[in-house]
């Protein structure tokens, strides 16, 4: 690894741990919250590991920075606007989420109706084949004709 990939890959891990402090959080708690094994987060800075994929991804959102502060170093740390955006997306699900439980919720009442509903017809159809087949005697005579 040359020299100035190492010194920002310290840089980058430095400012995981400043975030780290700030929200008083260990390496075990981070491995925990991103799904990575406490050897995995270890070696993430003894070795200056880079955090793969979705690893990567997740880290601004656990540590509360903005993921731009951890690459780069630059701009602010937690900007505002991301709070408020944050706040604004989280209350937006919530509410999509509780229109679509009321949602569910009506459509399993529907077809709970249904079903019961199609029972009974398939009842009323079966009680109308009978009475179908015993209209088809002849007027005036019963069942064996006479």
């Amino acid at each position: 690894m040359e020299r100035q990939e190492i010194e920002r890959r310290k840089a980058f891990f430095a400012r995981v741990s400043e975030a780290m402090v700030a929200i008083e959080m260990n390496q075990a708690e981070l491995a925990r919250r991103v799904g990575a094994s406490s050897a995995t987060v270890s070696d993430w800075f003894s070795k200056l590991a880079l955090p793969e994929g979705a690893k990567m991804l997740l880290l601004p959102r656990v540590l509360k920075v903005s993921g731009h502060w951890l690459l780069t170093g630059h701009g602010p740390r937690t900007p505002p606007e991301m709070d408020e955006a944050a706040s604004v997306l989280v209350r937006g699900v919530g509410v999509a989420l509780g229109r679509l439980e009321e949602w569910l919720g009506r459509e399993r009442d529907y077809w709970r109706q249904s079903t019961a509903t199609g029972a009974d017809v398939a009842d009323d159809v079966a009680a109308t084949d009978r009475v179908a087949r015993s209209s088809k005697r002849s007027p005036g005579r019963d069942a064996k004709g006479r």
